[in-house]
């Protein structure tokens, strides 16, 4: 498929929000479960301001037509929006390619993914990470945190000289990995034909035997191009929705900052 590229302070956002969602207890699709009287997706969608963001894609699966319909106010904003269903649930590396391949207008050579369970996202956090990845010229650059508990997260690995070598995902992970405090948060942004081109040699050998998203950090270092993680300054704006408690958790941290 023969895309037009925009220039490179354009954006195109990726919205990943086809997961099954089933420690939630419930049939309602993950995205839409409710947090302090919005849509979980909602929150995640309001982060995406910056306006150099003009493109942006939704990935559905479970659940896509109630998401859709949900989402059809997005048809009055100033980004060109557009859903693709992930038909099959292979990972998000599979998700992202996806997303990239439905692209048959004009996209950009920036793109930004992002979960579409991360409702705790601030907005000014993302324009720091778009600011910070355009300033190194890095093929691509991923958001971390460190968290207390890492449990659940995928682990930044990084190399003697502390320059990140790789993300390794919680289930492949050595004990000694395991250690590591370093998460991924699962938002990235890159330029797209590395993104493309990395994606195209993502493998399923891995303990879920899906396409790990993370496998093009990994790719892109062995290849020379340049790799950076920045650090989230607040990490509970990392925090993902998987189960009612996570859930409970995000409302807790949002009455917090109400009070500040």
């Amino acid at each position: 498929m023969q895309q037009t590229r925009r220039v490179t302070q354009s954006i195109t956002a990726i919205v990943l929000a086809a997961g099954v969602g089933k420690r939630m207890q419930s049939d309602l699709p993950k995205p839409l479960h409710r947090l302090a009287n919005r849509a979980l997706i909602d929150w995640v969608i309001s982060a995406l301001s910056d306006k150099r963001i003009t493109t942006g894609v939704v990935v559905v699966g479970h659940g896509g037509t109630q998401l859709t319909h949900h989402l059809e106010y997005l048809s009055g904003t100033a980004v060109e929006w557009h859903f693709v269903t992930q038909a099959e649930q292979l990972g998000t590396g599979h998700a992202t390619t996806v997303a990239l391949e439905a692209l048959t207008r004009e996209s950009s050579e920036m793109v930004l993914i992002v979960p579409g369970d991360t409702p705790l996202l601030r907005a000014t956090s993302i324009t720091k990470f778009i600011n910070q990845h355009l300033a190194t010229g890095a093929a691509l650059s991923v958001m971390s945190a460190v968290v207390e508990n890492p449990t659940g997260y995928g682990r930044i690995i990084r190399d003697e000289d502390d320059n990140v070598a790789s993300i390794v995902e919680e289930r492949d992970a050595t004990d000694s990995e395991r250690a590591i405090h370093e998460i991924n948060t699962g938002i990235m942004i890159g330029s797209l034909p590395a993104l493309e081109s990395a994606l195209h040699r993502v493998g399923r050998g891995n303990a879920q035997g899906e396409y790990y998203l993370t496998d093009v950090v990994g790719i892109l270092v062995a290849s020379g191009a340049l790799v950076r993680a920045d650090c989230l300054i607040d990490s509970t704006e990392a925090q993902g929705v998987n189960d009612p408690e996570q859930l409970a958790y995000c409302e807790s941290v949002l009455a917090e900052r109400a009070e500040q």
